[in-house]
C-alpha cells in the first residue's frame, strides 16, 4: 500500500471508479486509482499471465482474464509471506486489519467532505471485515465463492462460475507466474507512483 492511506483507498476504489478524469475523487485518492489501473495493465500484459490465458480451456478463454485475477489473488493470499509481506509488512491478517481501518477512515472523511464514496466500496469494506475475504481468497472455496459472485453480476459473466476447475488445474503454473510477476510488479508500481506524484 506504499504507506499512503489515500493511495490504498484509491487502489481499492479502482474497481469502482469510472472515467479518466476522476474529478469527483480527492487528488491523492485519484493517484491510487490510476495506480490500480497501471497494476491491472501491467499484470494483463505480463508474459506469464498471457501464457496462462492461452492455456485456459478454449470454451472459457474469453473469461480467463477475470478468472486469472481471482487466481492471482489466491496465489498472493496463500503465499503471503513470499509475495506480499515484503511489500506491505506483517501478516495477511495484519494487512487485512490495516485495509479495514484505512477504508473506515476514508469513508468517514468522504462523509465529512461530501465527496464520493461508492456504495459498492462500502459493501466490500464490510465483506473484507465480516467474511474475512483476504483470508478466504487463500482457499479453493474462497476462489469458487468469488467466481460465483462475479458470475451473478450479469448473465454475460455466468460462465465464470465454471472457471474454478481450470484455476485448480493450473494452480502450480499460476503460483510460478506469481513468483516472477509480484516482484516485477512491485518495482513497476513504485516507479509509476513516483511519476503520478511528480
Amino acid at each position: 500500500d506504499f504507506g499512503d492511506e489515500a493511495v490504498l483507498v484509491g487502489q481499492i476504489a479502482g474497481d469502482f471508479a469510472r472515467g479518466r478524469a476522476l474529478a469527483e475523487w480527492p487528488a491523492d485518492v485519484a493517484i491510487g486509482i490510476r495506480l490500480h489501473r497501471h497494476v491491472d495493465a501491467y499484470t494483463d500484459a505480463h508474459p506469464g499471465v498471457l501464457a496462462l490465458r492461452s492455456a485456459f480451456d478454449p470454451s472459457l478463454r474469453r473469461y480467463a482474464g477475470i478468472a486469472l485475477d481471482v487466481a492471482l489473488d489466491q496465489a498472493l493470499a496463500s503465499h503471503w509471506e513470499a509475495f506480499g509481506a515484503g511489500a506491505t509488512g506483517g501478516s495477511l491478517h495484519a494487512h487485512a486489519a490495516r485495509v479495514d481501518a484505512v477504508l473506515q477512515r476514508g469513508a468517514l472523511r468522504a462523509a465529512d467532505q461530501a465527496t464520493a464514496w461508492p456504495p459498492r466500496l462500502e459493501l466490500l469494506r464490510r465483506a473484507l471485515r465480516e467474511r474475512e475475504l483476504f483470508q478466504r481468497w487463500a482457499s479453493d472455496e474462497g476462489v469458487d465463492e468469488t467466481l460465483d459472485r462475479l458470475a451473478a453480476r450479469r448473465p454475460a459473466l455466468a460462465p465464470l462460475a465454471r472457471c474454478g476447475p481450470e484455476i485448480a488445474r493450473m494452480k502450480p503454473a499460476i503460483v510460478e507466474v506469481a513468483s516472477t510477476l509480484m516482484p516485477a510488479l512491485q518495482g513497476s508500481a513504485e516507479a509509476r507512483l513516483a511519476t503520478l506524484r511528480a
